[in-house]
């Protein structure tokens, strides 16, 4: 008798709370490997994953890299605890890059500097491959980078951001926006070499969300590296 009492209350509670049984779970009841996931190894660490559609591989030019899908729990839960952006998506990678922060040694030898650029109040030194004249440097300051692909680099100011890079082709200050191409890198755990990496591309012509609003930019790189940290698990013996 107990026993049926027992079942029945655990059936009333599941229908009457969905949400707390929901909360419960580490991810969505959709998800292939809910309620609790996988864990997987990446570089020496360990993070649990929620379905098949994360992509787990190894490059030659990518030692390890965990590829998190856009509609994932983990993607979804930071989106809502940050309203001022609409998407995220990223790849957590294990390279072997010369990232001496605040400079890629290797890459920045090569290169010209060519002035400096304000994006959500942080500052960043902005390279490309040679010297641009007056006109295209002006163009550069204002975010409007045409079909270059100049390499951004944070310089740090407080603890607002993480270090991280960025380069980008197209437009990511100008009114009405232009299409853009950005790839960003961040140094998510200096000691492994680990750096959440994204890339956006928008074009008004057949994006159907709006252009991400640079001013919101360090919202957008705290929210990837929240993604991340939310998936950890611990180190891997």
């Amino acid at each position: 008798m107990v026993t049926r009492l027992i079942f029945f209350l655990a059936i009333w509670l599941a229908t009457t709370f969905p949400a707390i049984a929901q909360a419960d779970a580490y991810c969505f009841e959709q998800e292939r490997l809910a309620p609790n996931g996988k864990v997987v190894e990446l570089g020496g660490r360990n993070f649990r994953i929620c379905d098949n559609q994360y992509q787990i591989g190894i490059k030659p030019e990518v030692e390890f890299f965990l590829s998190v899908p856009f509609d994932s729990s983990h993607v979804q839960r930071v989106l809502q605890q940050n309203k001022e952006i609409e998407f995220l998506w990223g790849r957590l990678m294990v390279r072997d890059w010369d990232f001496d922060y605040p400079i890629y040694k290797s890459y920045i030898s090569t290169t010209a500097y060519i002035g400096d650029i304000h994006l959500a109040g942080g500052r960043y030194k902005i390279y490309d491959t040679k010297a641009q004249s007056d006109e295209t440097v002006q163009l550069f300051k204002k975010g409007l980078f045409g079909l270059q692909d100049p390499f951004l680099i944070y310089v740090p100011d407080g603890e607002k951001m993480r270090p991280h890079t960025l380069s980008c082709s197209g437009d990511i200050k100008g009114t009405p926006r232009g299409k853009y191409h950005c790839h960003f890198n961040i140094l998510f755990d200096e000691e492994s070499r680990l750096i959440a990496h994204t890339r956006l591309i928008w074009n008004p012509e057949f994006s159907l969300d709006n252009p991400l609003n640079f001013d919101n930019l360090h919202i957008f790189l705290n929210a990837l590296v929240a993604v991340f940290e939310g998936m950890e698990v611990s180190k891997a013996d």
